[in-house]
């Protein structure tokens, strides 16, 4: 079995443990998982998004491969894989709602999961969408941002108008600030099962990602958090996940589904080897 394993260059440098990890135990299993970069891709896979065809030149050799293992947040790269046949985890149809949270809460609106009331920062400029139900502070997320990254806090209507001002606010979406900021539950899915979960907390910022320095430790998993986990991972058949919640009028509610989503509160904090179990539910996928 041969397998690529697909980073950007950026992620790759911030990854290499984990890479390493990934590539021993597909290779214990069996298999051989290469290195790509992403960007080394972008010419096929925008002939193909563009065109609906196939590129000739060399960044087109995904006939050799048997899996790909897609780690970086590219949905296009997803469909290209799953175009030519090529087993992609996670699959696009996960790719595609994780790594846009205006689709994740459609998803959760689907599904009739809670989530806070969400809408897009472009009806909001464009008057399609008042605040008349919303009060400050309002969080404004960039609809494809990662790891707390591009997500504000905003206090008023001045502060607003200027954010959108200098935005293109259709990259937005609009939430009100959860009840209880600086905490939230990030639950591990691997395979349609719940393989742990942990918390994360701040001290000084709204944002609690433990990339961010917020401090993190395990806790279980509730039956409320486990279900709404179960729902999404039914509706998008992923396969290795975070399905993270916030805190908000006292109950725990979806707030964010992550594709590429990171290992290092795993390693850290319990003896859960990530990279051997992904790998074992890859190539038992694929046998």
């Amino acid at each position: 079995m041969n397998g690529w394993l697909i980073y950007d260059r950026e992620g790759a440098a911030r990854n290499a443990w984990f890479i390493a990890r990934l590539k021993e135990k597909a290779e214990e299993l069996g298999a051989r998982l290469e290195l790509v970069y992403a960007e080394d891709l972008m010419h096929a896979v925008k002939g193909y998004t563009e065109r609906g065809t196939d590129c000739s030149d060399g960044a087109c050799r995904a006939g050799v491969i048997d899996f790909a293992v897609v780690r970086t947040i590219c949905p296009d790269i997803n469909m290209y894989f799953e175009s030519r046949k090529v087993p992609c985890f996670n699959n696009y149809k996960t790719a595609f709602a994780a790594n846009d949270k205006w689709q994740t809460y459609i998803m959760a609106e689907k599904l009739g999961l809670p989530a806070m009331e969400t809408c897009l920062l472009s009806d909001i400029q464009a008057g399609a969408r008042s605040l008349s139900g919303f009060a400050y502070p309002l969080v404004v997320k960039s609809r494809t941002g990662h790891g707390g990254s591009e997500v504000y806090r905003i206090d008023g209507d001045k502060e607003l108008a200027e954010f959108i001002k200098n935005c293109d606010s259709s990259r937005y979406i609009c939430q009100p600030m959860c009840s209880e900021p600086g905490i939230d539950v990030r639950v591990y899915v691997l395979g349609g099962k719940v393989i742990a979960a942990a918390e994360r907390r701040s001290q000084s910022d709204f944002r609690s990602n433990f990339s961010l320095g917020g401090s993190a430790r395990m806790v279980d998993v509730t039956k409320e958090q486990k279900n709404i986990a179960a729902a999404v991972c039914k509706e998008l058949d992923c396969d290795f996940v975070g399905v993270d919640f916030i805190l908000h009028g006292g109950r725990w509610i979806l707030n964010e589904v992550e594709d590429s989503v990171g290992t290092r509160m795993l390693y850290k904090l319990t003896k859960i080897d990530a990279a051997e179990l992904y790998m074992r539910h890859i190539m038992g996928s694929i046998a």
